[in-house]
């Protein structure tokens, strides 16, 4: 009987192990994708300033 519970034991171990590690997986995921996301809209923006602002200036040019 004590062998018993000493395998469930380490299965139980081995599973949270697993899960803890899923859950690093996933959390490092969000994350990445959190940033990812914060850059795309960044480098978005910001071309679309630098168009706006290219325009402005090509605009003053001709003027």
């Amino acid at each position: 009987m004590e062998n018993f519970s000493k395998s469930v034991n380490s299965k139980f171990a081995s599973l949270y192990n697993s899960l803890f590690v899923c859950r690093e997986i996933y959390f490092a995921l969000i994350i990445f994708i959190e940033v990812f996301q914060c850059y795309y809209v960044c480098l978005k923006v910001y071309t679309c300033l630098f168009i706006k602002c290219v325009a402005i200036f090509s605009i003053k040019i001709k003027l």
